[in-house]
């Protein structure tokens, strides 16, 4: 009998190639025999009921879900229902949130960038503190990173080489959660993503860009696919497992010595590793979910 699922995306991207990614997963399930359906989160309603049970509404029962979204609190009411999603809310969630993602990665002999996160500022109280951001600069030093818990494609992340341009972007972020890091130099403007599914490693490439002290593709970054040293290998593997990832991309740093994990990315877009590498690193994906699904 053909395994039945859906792919979930976001109802409220207008962008195109958001769209293209969904489409693709649902041609390669639809490709192995499986029935699936591309949904929006804007078609699924989760109603608790009066007598605190769950239903869900604009999805059947089915063998999986690829939740291609951030929408942590829907993923949680989904397997909540009993829905088994790839990846899982919680494994989302940590990837999603910057901050998280170095505080659950820590004390795990995994190296990374030396980190210190904004604390909480409610909304309408006073977002300036000059006591801690001298903890910051002495901390941290220049350049500084100043990266955004929430961002994709590198838009959120911000170099700083003094007082004047922390204060001038300390004022703009306000009260968005955000964190201080240092800037690895030897590292500035290049980085390897490494994508890995089941925890194997798929495909990987370095991101160069001469242009900026980011390396992602969006802004202007080439990419040249590569067999990284086993030890970016081993780092990479080792967050994927620590976080129970089924699918990401796990971007490290080049340090002077050897890697340190940057980011860990659960919806790592594909099309650019294909073009770089040949390797179909979602067909690798839609596989594992269909062998893993019951």
């Amino acid at each position: 009998m053909a395994k039945t699922g859906y792919v979930v995306s976001n109802g409220y991207v207008n962008i195109n190639k958001m769209r293209e990614l969904a489409d693709r997963f649902k041609a390669l399930f639809l490709k192995h025999c499986c029935d699936v359906e591309v949904v929006s989160t804007a078609e699924i309603y989760p109603v608790v009921q009066n007598d605190g049970s769950i239903d869900i509404k604009g999805l059947s029962r089915s063998d999986f879900i690829l939740f291609w979204d951030k929408d942590v609190l829907l993923a949680q009411v989904l397997e909540k229902a009993g829905h088994r999603l790839y990846n899982s809310s919680k494994a989302i969630q940590i990837c999603d949130n910057k901050i998280y993602t170095h505080n659950y990665l820590s004390g795990h002999n995994i190296k990374m960038p030396k980190t210190l996160p904004m604390p909480l500022v409610f909304e309408g109280s006073p977002y300036y503190n000059e006591k801690f951001l001298d903890t910051a600069e002495k901390e941290i030093g220049y350049p500084m990173i100043i990266k955004e818990a929430y961002g994709s494609f590198g838009k959120q992340v911000y170099l700083c080489n003094d007082r004047q341009q922390v204060n001038s972007l300390v004022k703009k972020l306000k009260y968005k959660p955000y964190l201080f890091q240092q800037f690895i130099s030897e590292s500035k403007g290049k980085d390897i993503r490494i994508f890995l599914v089941g925890g194997k490693v798929i495909a990987s490439m370095l991101r160069e860009n001469d242009k900026d002290f980011r390396a992602n593709i969006s802004i202007g970054g080439k990419m040249t696919a590569i067999t990284p040293p086993d030890e970016y290998i081993d780092v990479a593997v080792k967050a994927a497992d620590i976080i129970g990832l089924d699918y990401c991309g796990v971007d490290l740093l080049i340090g002077s010595g050897g890697p340190l994990l940057c980011e860990v990315n659960s919806n790592a877009h594909f099309k650019n590793i294909q073009l770089c590498s040949g390797i179909d690193v979602a067909e690798h994906f839609v596989k594992y979910i269909i062998g893993e699904a019951v």
